[in-house]
């Protein structure tokens, strides 16, 4: 089978690799028709070592080989953080907070090797593209809206995005979806053209005096803030431009974070909420809200025959992307 393979430098390359086998961990293969790229799988690309593989996680395809002959052929997404499947929290479908779950990558390929409980079967009637697919069992509709399950009804609230990657985007959908009043803010102008056409309000960071101008602008009338960028600076500006009793949502990864608790969470009375990845029972939820209505697919602004991995991974490390796609011709 062929299969991605960072090489360093800002170099990938196809190329031949063994097929998966089953095995007892991992009994159930999917021939792979779509999958995504994600930012976690930038600091691969830009490494000065090459890698054995590569860092792919989102995936929708159909089931060729599983212990339940029933699934042969059912289209599927395939989920990249799996639990041991016997805690408490994996029997309340809640795999992220299993002492034990483990991470899948490796997921640009051919083929791919899984245990049954990554395995996300979508039903029947459901109707959307191998893309779309993608984004319906992954990050690209998972995180946003497991940070919206958290965060409740958003119906009227002016919720601030920081950041407009595809994360960023995809929260934007799903606010405004919810009918919220969204600000979006990223220095890029593909990205605030983005968000812009996705319902959200959009603010260049770079302009001088900006603080001064969210204060100005908003003042006290902002109750959420999402922060999708994973910076000391972005997270300091959350919790000071969201208002008293506001909520502040932490989904970009930092390592280290620091900020005045004392004036800012204490102060003023402000909740800080921490949302990673989705969990196993969010599934219904997210496919229940693209029945009604939610186009995911619009996060999807390039598509790239799997040939192509090095021009879509070239053009997503620009930011000049939302969600990127490399497609089987199968």
């Amino acid at each position: 089978m062929r299969e991605l393979r960072m090489l360093g430098n800002q170099r990938v390359d196809v190329v031949d690799a063994d097929r998966p086998q089953a095995t007892d961990d991992a009994p159930v293969i999917v021939a792979v028709r779509a999958s995504g790229l994600c930012g976690s799988e930038l600091g691969g690309y830009r490494a000065d070592k090459p890698s054995d593989g590569n860092g792919g996680h989102e995936v929708a395809g159909q089931v060729v080989e599983a212990p339940d002959p029933s699934w042969i052929g059912k289209r599927v997404g395939v989920t990249a953080v799996i639990g041991c499947g016997q805690c408490d929290y994996c029997r309340a479908g809640q795999d992220t907070f299993c002492q034990h779950f483990k991470g899948y990558a490796n997921a640009h390929a051919e083929f791919v090797a899984r245990p049954q409980r990554a395995i996300r079967i979508f039903p029947d009637d459901l109707d959307c593209d191998w893309a779309t697919a993608v984004l319906l069992s992954g990050d690209g509709l998972g995180v946003p809206y497991r940070i919206a399950r958290r965060l409740g009804d958003t119906a009227g609230k002016t919720v601030l995005v920081i950041g407009l990657g595809p994360i960023g985007l995809g929260n934007v959908l799903v606010q405004t979806f919810g009918s919220a009043r969204v600000i979006g803010i990223d220095p890029v102008p593909y990205r605030r053209e983005l968000a812009t056409q996705l319902g959200a309000e959009c603010l260049d960071p770079t302009t001088d005096g900006f603080d001064d101008l969210v204060r100005g602008r908003f003042g006290r009338a902002i109750d959420v803030v999402i922060e999708c960028v994973g910076k000391n600076p972005t997270l300091r500006q959350a919790l000071q431009w969201v208002g008293p009793a506001g909520t502040v949502v932490a989904a970009g990864e930092n390592p280290a974070a620091e900020f005045d608790l004392a004036n800012t969470i204490i102060r003023k009375d402000l909740t800080l909420i921490g949302s990673w990845y989705y969990q196993p029972a969010d599934f219904e939820g997210m496919l229940d809200m693209y029945r009604k209505g939610l186009q995911v697919e619009r996060l999807i602004t390039h598509r790239f025959p799997f040939e192509q991995a090095a021009e879509a991974f070239t053009l997503f490390a620009s930011g000049q992307t939302g969600k990127v796609i490399l497609e089987s011709n199968e």
